[in-house]
């Protein structure tokens, strides 16, 4: 009787010391899955870090190439009204022109013009201060003792 009881409490001890080891393992895996778990959230916190960061870049390039692209129609829509008005200018000048034409001294009739005004028998030159100057110059040497 002695020895059942001795090897039951041999047995209940292997038994406690299984178990204990048992429990223990399990609960080292259990750990080891909580820091691969941690690892893993740690890891994936970081990359959400990283798209946030980009997105947040990637959005301002857009709200700034939006505010260039509206700033160019802008410009686009200033040159097309600016192109407008020099065709409407271009248009006026042209008129004006052709009105000039037909007022030119060559149309004038006697009646309009009776002093003959236009009608001088040499043409009336009109030279620059560099074309005086070489006149001048033309004249001196013409007079000058050779």
């Amino acid at each position: 009787m002695r020895f059942k009881k001795i090897f039951s409490m041999l047995l209940t001890g292997i038994m406690i010391v299984s178990m204990h080891g048992a429990v223990f393992a399990s609960s080292t895996e259990e750990q080891i899955a909580d820091v691969q778990a941690q690892k893993e959230a740690a890891a994936l916190q970081l990359k959400i870090r990283e798209l946030q960061q980009t997105l947040e870049h990637e959005t301002g390039q857009k709200k700034n190439l939006e505010q260039i692209a509206t700033q160019a129609q802008q410009q686009v829509r200033e040159m097309e009204n600016q192109r407008l008005e020099d065709r409407m200018l271009l248009a006026d000048l042209k008129r004006q022109l052709s009105d000039k034409d037909s007022d030119t001294p060559g149309n004038y009739s006697e009646k309009q013009c009776p002093s003959n005004v236009f009608a001088q028998s040499s043409p009336l030159l009109i030279y620059s201060p560099h074309q005086k100057n070489q006149e001048y110059k033309h004249q001196q040497k013409q007079y000058s003792p050779a």
